[in-house]
C-alpha cells in the first residue's frame, strides 16, 4: 500500500529502525553539482551481471543513439596511458558533463580519473559517463554495450558497475534505473552488453570500475524499434496474501500478452520458481490466485502480435503484507478490553485503531476533528523532549510519527516537530529535499453534505529572507497546502482529488477557513508546509460537516503504532459512554532496512482491516454525570462539552496536562461551558482549587 499523504505539488524490523528520528535541515546538493568520481548511489548493491539471453535485432530494427570509439584520444597507448593529458575541464554547474569535446565524437561526455590510451580510454579510480540522452522512444528500453579489459596483465576486476539514471534535467532528484555489476573483467578484450528500462529525456549512463584499473572502448547505446511494443506493468492491486491483481497498459496492434510471475534467486535477478509461466492473456488484467502470503514476486509482460513478441517489460516487484483478522471476542475488565488478531506471515509489527461510532443526534453541524496542539507530545514512550516554541524555533524535525495531540488519535506526521505551542511542519523538506512534510488525517467518511468539508485552522508561518533579481532582500512566509485524497478502486489506493493553498500567513497567529467540496466515503485530508524552506505552525484545527440525524463517522480515540505481538489492551474513556466501539488493524513489514546512519528504513503497511464491532453502548466508569465535586464546584460532561457549575463565581481555567491554557471564563457566571478537544487529559482550576479530568 502506498500510504496516502504525499501531495502532487509542483514542487501514503528492529524497534530502533521504526522509531521517530530527529533530523537536521541539511543542505540538499544537486546531483549535477556533486562529485561525479564514482557511482551514483554509493551504498547501492548492484545486481550481478545478467547476460542478455535475447538477440535484440530479433525484435525489430536496431537504432543507434550514440557511439564512441575514442579514436580522438591518440596519445598514449594501452601499455602506457597518457596520464599527463587532462581531457576534462572545470564545469561548476555540472560535474558530470566535463570532458572536452576535442576528445569525443559528440560533446557532453564526462569522466574522472580517465586518460587517453592510444585510441581507447584508461580509467584508474574513476569513471566515464555518457552525455544526457533522450531515451523516451521505443518504450524506453535501451541497451549499453562496450569492450573492456584490465590494465594490469594479471589483474582482474570483479566490481565494475554500470548504471543508469534519469536526471530529470539535472535537478536535485534523480530516478535511478537498473545498475549492474560486471562479475569479471580480465586482461583479454571482451564485449559486455546490458539491458535497461524506463529511459527518460535526460538519461545518463555511468561506468565505474571500483577494484581495478581498466581500459574501455567502443561504448554504444542503442534501442530497438520493435515489431510490437512492450507493455508497461502497473503496481499490483487487491492483495490478500494468496491472491492479487496484475494489470498493464494496452499496446497498439497487440492481440494478446505473455505473462510470467516468479520469485528470484539470492542474486536478486535470476528467476527461480514460476507461479505463472508464459501465460497467454487476451486482456490487460490477470488475477494470480496461487501465491504464498508474504513471499516476494516479480512479473514481466510482453506484447504479442501474430508470431511476433515484444521484449519483456521492466520486472515489477510484488512485495506486500496482508491485513490481520481481528478476533471475534474482546475480553473486558472494567473500562479496558483486550483486542487480538492473527499472526500474519512476514509482518513484524502491527498498527491498531479503536474508534467510537459518532452518530448525529439531529440535523446540523458535526465536528469530525478538533485538534488542540499545545500540550502535545511525540507519542507514548517517546523520549524526545518538547522544549521549543514558535518564537524560539529549532532547525530539527522528526522524520515520521504519530504525535499524541489533544482531540483525536491516528493522525500521522512527517518531517514535523512538536513545540509547546504548536505542531510544526518543516517546509524545508518539501521544497528543498522533495520529501513529504505533512499532518495527515486518518481515513474518514467525508461524503456527507455532498462532500462539502469545512476546515478552520489557527496557524502561523516562520519568515525567510531571499533576494530578488535586483539583489534586494525580500521576506516570504511558508504557505499551507490543504490536500484531499480519496480512494480510487482503479488503482486500489488513495489519489489526490483537491488542493487548496492557505496563503498570506505571517509570524502572528491567524485563524483561516478552507472549504473542500469533493469528500467521499473514503477520504483523507493532509496539511503541508510549502513555498519556502521555513516552518509552518499549526495551533488548532477543526473539521466539520453538515450532517443529517442518524448519519455517523468512526471517531478514532486510540492508535497503537508499531505494536509488538498480536494483542493490545485499550481503555475506553468516559466521554464515549453509550457509543458503539469499533476497531481495525494493519500489518507492518520492513521494505528496506537502513544500511547506515544516513539512511532511513522504509516499510510497507497492509490495507486496514474493515471496522469490526467491539462493544455496543459502551459503559465506562470514569468521570460521570454524578459530577466531580471540589471547592463547592462541580465538573461534568454534557455531550462533547465540559460543564463547570461555579456557585462561588470564581475564575475558571482549563489547562492541558502540559500546562497550556485551553479555555477560561472570568465572567463570574455560575455555570461555565467549554467545547474542548476530546481524547485528552485536562486540569480544571476553579479559584484556587484544581481537578484532573480525562475525556
Amino acid at each position: 500500500m502506498v500510504v496516502a499523504g504525499m501531495i502532487a505539488l509542483a514542487t501514503p524490523v528492529a524497534a530502533q529502525q521504526m522509531a521517530t528520528q530527529l533530523l537536521p535541515r541539511t543542505t540538499v546538493v544537486s546531483q549535477a553539482k556533486a562529485a561525479a568520481a564514482g557511482s551514483f548511489v554509493k551504498n547501492a548493491a548492484p545486481a550481478p551481471q545478467k547476460a542478455i539471453s535475447i538477440n535484440p535485432s530479433d525484435y525489430g530494427e536496431v537504432v543507434s543513439i550514440i557511439s564512441e570509439d575514442f579514436s580522438k584520444m591518440t596519445t598514449g597507448s594501452e601499455a602506457e596511458p597518457d596520464e599527463d593529458t587532462d581531457i576534462s575541464y572545470q564545469n561548476d554547474d555540472n560535474a558530470w558533463i566535463n570532458m572536452s569535446g576535442d576528445y569525443t565524437k559528440e560533446f557532453g561526455w564526462g569522466s574522472h580519473g580517465a586518460y587517453p590510451a592510444g585510441g581507447c580510454l584508461y580509467i584508474n579510480s574513476g569513471q566515464v559517463n555518457t552525455p544526457l540522452l533522450d531515451l523516451t522512444g521505443n518504450d524506453g528500453i535501451f541497451f549499453v554495450k562496450f569492450r573492456a579489459r584490465t590494465f594490469e596483465e594479471d589483474a582482474e576486476s570483479n566490481y565494475t558497475v554500470i548504471e543508469g539514471a534519469e536526471t530529470n534535467g539535472m535537478t536535485a532528484t534523480w530516478r535511478f534505473l537498473e545498475n549492474y555489476q560486471v562479475e569479471k573483467i580480465d586482461n583479454t578484450w571482451r564485449e559486455y552488453e546490458f539491458m535497461f528500462h524506463d529511459g527518460g529525456p535526460t538519461t545518463l549512463i555511468n561506468i565505474c570500475p571500483q577494484d581495478a584499473a581498466i581500459l574501455i572502448d567502443d561504448i554504444e547505446v542503442y534501442q530497438v524499434k520493435q515489431y510490437v511494443g512492450t507493455p508497461a506493468g502497473h503496481k499490483h492491486r487487491f492483495y490478500t496474501g494468496k491472491t492479487f491483481n496484475l494489470s498493464w497498459d494496452a499496446v497498439d496492434g497487440a492481440d494478446s500478452y505473455l505473462l510470467n510471475v516468479y520469485t528470484v534467486k539470492g542474486d536478486g535477478v535470476t528467476p527461480n520458481d514460476y507461479i505463472v509461466e508464459n501465460k497467454k492473456v487476451t486482456g490487460t488484467e490477470f488475477v494470480v490466485d496461487n501465491a504464498d502470503s508474504g513471499d516476494t514476486y516479480y512479473y514481466t509482460v510482453q506484447g504479442m502480435k501474430g508470431d511476433k513478441v515484444s521484449m519483456p517489460s521492466t520486472p515489477v516487484k510484488i512485495m506486500d503484507v496482508e491485513a490481520p483478522t481481528l478476533a471475534d471476542e474482546c475480553p473486558t475488565n472494567g473500562d479496558t478490553y483486550t483486542a487480538s488478531w492473527n499472526e500474519v506471515p512476514t509482518a513484524e509489527r502491527y498498527n491498531y485503531v479503536a474508534a467510537a461510532k459518532n452518530v448525529a443526534k439531529e440535523d446540523g453541524k458535526m465536528t469530525v476533528t478538533h485538534l488542540w496542539m499545545p500540550g502535545s507530545t511525540y507519542g507514548e514512550g517517546s523520549e524526545i523532549p518538547v522544549e521549543f516554541t514558535k518564537d524560539n524555533p529549532d532547525d530539527h524535525s522528526a522524520d515520521r510519527g504519530y504525535p499524541q495531540m489533544n482531540g483525536q488519535a491516528g493522525w500521522r506526521a512527517t518531517h514535523y516537530a512538536v513545540y509547546k505551542d504548536a505542531l510544526v511542519l518543516d517546509a524545508f523538506w518539501m521544497t528543498q529535499a522533495k520529501e513529504d512534510d505533512g499532518l495527515i488525517s486518518p481515513e474518514f467518511d467525508l461524503s456527507k453534505d455532498g462532500g462539502k468539508i469545512n476546515i478552520e485552522m489557527t496557524a502561523a508561518a516562520e519568515p525567510c529572507t531571499y533576494y530578488d533579481e535586483n539583489g534586494t532582500a525580500q521576506t516570504a512566509y511558508t504557505r499551507c497546502a490543504v490536500a484531499l485524497f480519496s480512494y480510487d478502486k482503479s488503482v486500489d489506493d488513495f489519489v489526490q482529488t483537491e488542493l487548496v493553498y492557505v496563503q498570506d500567513l505571517s509570524n502572528d497567529w491567524q485563524t483561516r477557513t478552507v472549504e473542500l467540496t469533493k469528500g467521499t466515503d473514503r477520504s483523507i485530508i493532509g496539511f503541508y508546509g510549502t513555498y519556502t524552506w521555513t516552518n509552518l505552525y499549526i495551533k488548532e484545527l477543526k473539521i466539520t460537516q453538515n450532517y443529517k440525524a442518524g448519519e455517523f463517522f468512526y471517531d478514532p480515540f486510540y492508535y497503537g503504532n508499531f505494536l509488538e505481538g498480536t494483542s493490545v489492551d485499550v481503555t475506553v474513556p468516559y466521554r464515549l459512554k453509550g457509543m458503539d466501539i469499533y476497531h481495525r488493524a494493519q500489518s507492518v513489514r520492513v521494505k528496506q532496512a537502513a544500511q547506515s546512519e544516513y539512511e532511513r528504513t522504509s516499510y510497507l503497511e497492509s490495507k486496514m482491516s474493515d471496522y469490526k464491532l467491539v462493544m455496543a453502548e459502551a459503559r465506562p466508569t470514569g468521570i460521570n454525570n454524578a459530577d466531580i465535586s471540589f471547592s463547592g464546584a462541580t465538573v461534568r460532561m454534557e455531550g462533547d462539552r465540559l460543564v463547570v457549575n461555579n456557585p462561588a463565581k470564581a475564575p475558571v481555567y482549563v489547562y492541558t496536562a502540559a500546562g497550556a491554557v485551553v479555555a477560561s471564563d472570568m465572567s463570574g457566571a455560575e455555570t461555565a461551558s467549554f467545547s474542548v478537544p476530546a481524547n485528552a487529559t485536562y486540569i480544571v482550576k476553579v479559584g484556587k482549587q484544581s481537578v484532573k479530568v480525562t475525556l
